[in-house]
């Protein structure tokens, strides 16, 4: 059973670079061919194999995968969520596990049976996390699931819907989202990005690194000639472009100069090429994150002393570092009380409303705030 809470995480769109990325330089391709293990289409999603549930735009649901549910061609298993979106739509998935027992989380959005747009997968790490703007309006099918045959376990996920900020790109000129150990399988078509001035196609996929991290990306494709290439946030030159495709697949090795948001880019290797379906991978060791997902929200006592002093805590999850922010909530007006997981209060002498923030660099997420009442002060008759 899933059930729906209106709690979401503020989330960024689009991480545009400062300047439109230049063209990586075409190379010379290896003409032999080699039989090469990558997903070669998308899932889809059909409500006919499971028993479907339902999810709304800017609420969270949550779900488990076990026995009992439906399995996919591989074995593994697989939830189906339907949703109503709308046409145009910039739409975040975010998929939290939350036992460690199901490994491997994969992500799949499924458009409507009339609408035949390329959608991307997700698979791997410590969560998932795709973005797309919907082209159509309709019951859209999100599909949650594992690529480990044993994995199992619950799960939270998240539909964010928001208006569209850049309308004039192409449909499917969106950045996905990376973290380690995580590969993205998509597109690239008519739709997708492409360079200015060249029909070239691209599709950029984000990572925030950190200094002195060790990048191994690569992508794989069957259908085209692939190109990887790695850019950071002010756009410009590719500071690494990685070697001709052998075998379909093109490899590039980086080491992060300094924190920030960096962009592992998959494009064609030659200007001919029309694309195609392609597997984005990077490998690396700390970077990457998702936004935060409050799992314990902090309570209140039942009853407050006069003059006590209140303990109160936060449980959060998600990928890259964890920050919280605890602020004192007045009317319009708020004061930062403190930076920790946890807070003592000061004495409580009058009704106070506290809330706490927590933050990873893709987005952030308050508590519900909680309001900390003291009991009345008991004043006795004075004896005579």
């Amino acid at each position: 059973m899933l059930l729906a809470a209106s709690l979401f995480a503020l989330l960024a769109q689009f991480r545009t670079p400062r300047h439109p990325f230049i063209e990586p330089p075409v190379v010379a391709t290896d003409r032999t061919t080699a039989s090469i293990s990558i997903l070669n289409s998308t899932a889809t999603v059909t409500p006919l194999a499971c028993k479907p549930a339902s999810a709304a735009c800017n609420q969270i649901s949550y779900g488990e995968l076990g026995i009992g549910d439906c399995t996919i061609s591989d074995g593994t298993y697989l939830d189906v969520l339907f949703f109503q979106g709308t046409m145009g739509d910039f739409v975040d998935v975010v998929v939290w596990p939350l036992d460690q027992t199901l490994t491997n989380p994969a992500l799949v959005l499924d458009p409507p049976p009339t609408d035949g747009s390329k959608t991307p997968l997700v698979f791997g790490g410590n969560g998932a996390w795709l973005s797309y703007v919907l082209s159509s309006t309709g019951q859209w099918g999100i599909g949650v699931g594992t690529r480990d045959l044993f994995g199992k376990g619950r799960y939270a996920v998240k539909v964010y819907c928001s208006k569209d900020q850049n309308p004039g790109a192409p449909q499917s000129c969106v950045g996905q989202n990376l973290t380690c150990g995580q590969t993205i399988g998509w597109t690239l078509t008519a739709q997708s990005c492409s360079f200015n001035g060249s029909t070239r196609p691209y599709e950029d996929h984000w990572i925030y690194a950190t200094a002195g991290d060790f990048f191994n990306a690569e992508v794989s494709s069957s259908d085209f000639s692939a190109l990887v290439s790695i850019y950071d946030d002010n756009g410009g030159a590719a500071l690494a472009v990685g070697q001709s495709p052998v075998g379909g697949t093109s490899r590039v090795a980086f080491s992060i100069p300094k924190d920030g948001w960096y962009s592992v880019l998959a494009t064609t290797a030659n200007q001919t090429s029309l694309g195609g379906f392609y597997t984005v991978t990077v490998n690396c060791f700390n970077s990457g994150c998702i936004p935060p997902l409050i799992v314990e929200q902090p309570v209140a006592p039942k009853t407050i002393k006069f003059g006590d002093r209140v303990n109160l805590s936060v449980r959060a999850q998600g990928v890259g570092p964890l920050t919280y922010t605890w602020f004192d909530v007045d009317g319009t007006s708020q004061t930062v009380l403190a930076n920790t997981q946890s807070y003592k209060t000061l004495p409580i002498k009058s009704n106070r409303t506290l809330k706490v923030v927590v933050e990873t660099h893709c987005g952030q997420e308050e508590s519900n705030p909680i309001t900390l009442s003291p009991a009345p002060v008991k004043r006795h008759a004075a004896k005579h």
